[in-house]
């Protein structure tokens, strides 16, 4: 398998799919392309690959193709101008494979509980989820399947880990290892060694009352409480990560004036404006001061796609908590691009460990029988062994 196809399809960001209506948010800014220009064809093509449901974001596509006149191909990654919805810090580990890293999205990650069940000692952090009380309830993906799930670990160990704790006896206290391995280690156990299958199910865990707290993001939270569901949102008092998705040009593809159109269509009003109002994901403009994703490859500068600093035109957030309230950490990208491997790692040897208690064997190394040993090196982490892992979350 190619490797882009194999670690995108692994470590993806899966927003709510509540994006039909952006038909009728964005024809109404734009004339349509001549239908006649749609055929596909070497100047009118732009193959992206899309690591989540095509519902997401094919509105946006849809749109983009009738303003353009570019035929948009999806899911074919061996062969993709661009990555639509890639991970920050994780297309940010490969940089010698895209000619640039743009972000179009970005959403904190956030604790979520349910009122109904807990009306004392809820949790307001990373720290207070590993007191006893919360051992096997918390609704959790497992990191090696899931970005946000990947994205909370890295905020979890960056603000727990004892250079960065402001009490490090309250790590002994709860039996959690100081450094990012050992946080990793310790939260798999704190699971009681047990992950939900997929993204919805941190949210219906959570309200159907078989876990009393769940990790997500921020959108796919408020897209819930909009829907009516009873939870309660909490942003870690230590310190959260805003998780970006970003669009990354391959370098050498086939047809990259087309990317760079598309990479364009999603820095527009129409499309920015939506985000906050549709999705619950936030413009990455509005949280520039704590984003480092966007940069060009060739010199590493900020590079967030727009001709002019002027973003009046740009529609407030008014259903967002201003990001200025939000506890952020600060240099979280750079630290999560240094660490995660090492996070992963942590985690495998873990799971691993536990699986060959049961059945003899690592599961999450079923495909590499003579590497189990490897997995406790974070060297081993690599796009083959995550492919064998199986789909996105």
């Amino acid at each position: 398998m190619n490797p882009i196809s194999s670690f995108f399809r692994i470590f993806s960001v899966c927003i709510s799919g509540t994006c039909l209506i952006i038909l009728c948010v964005l024809t109404s800014c734009a004339s349509p392309a001549d239908s006649s220009s749609m055929a596909a064809g070497k100047d009118h093509l732009l193959v992206v690959h899309m690591p989540f449901p095509d519902r997401t974001y094919t509105p946006i596509i849809r749109e983009f193709e009738r303003r353009t006149g570019i035929w948009v191909e999806t899911d074919t990654a061996e062969h993709a101008d661009l990555i639509l919805g890639g991970d920050s810090f994780l297309l940010r580990s490969e940089p010698g494979r895209y000619e640039r890293i743009i972000p179009f999205s970005a959403s904190p990650i956030v604790i979520v509980y349910n009122p109904r069940l807990i009306r004392m000692a809820p949790p307001n952090g990373w720290l207070s989820l590993f007191d006893a009380m919360w051992t096997g309830r918390i609704a959790y993906e497992d990191p090696s399947v899931s970005a946000v799930s990947m994205a909370a670990l890295c905020a979890m160990a960056q603000s727990l880990s004892a250079e960065s704790v402001e009490d490090p006896d309250a790590l002994a206290a709860y039996g959690i290892g100081a450094n990012p391995a050992g946080i990793a280690s310790s939260w798999f156990h704190q699971l009681d060694r047990k992950t939900v299958p997929d993204a919805d199910s941190v949210i219906t865990s959570v309200t159907d009352g078989s876990c009393y707290a769940g990790i997500t993001s921020e959108a796919r939270a408020l897209n819930a409480k909009w829907a009516g569901l009873d939870i309660t949102i909490v942003y870690p008092a230590e310190g959260t990560s805003v998780h970006t998705s970003c669009t990354a040009i391959v370098k050498g593809c086939s047809h990259p004036e087309n990317a760079r159109k598309f990479e364009e269509f999603l820095q527009t009003d129409d499309v920015q404006r939506y985000l906050p109002d549709r999705i619950g994901s936030r413009s990455p403009y509005s949280a520039a001061e704590y984003l480092t994703s966007a940069y060009d490859q060739s010199d590493n500068s900020m590079l967030l796609h727009r001709e002019t600093d002027d973003t009046s035109s740009l529609r407030i957030e008014p259903k967002l908590r201003p990001l200025s309230k939000i506890p952020l950490l600060r240099d979280h990208e750079e630290w999560s691009s240094g660490q995660w491997k090492t996070l992963l790692s942590a985690w495998l040897s873990a799971s691993g460990d536990e699986n060959m208690k049961r059945t003899g064997r690592p599961a999450v190394l079923s495909d590499h029988p003579g590497d189990y040993e490897g997995a406790a090196d974070p060297a081993y982490i690599s796009s083959g062994l995550l492919s064998s892992k199986g789909g996105v979350r």
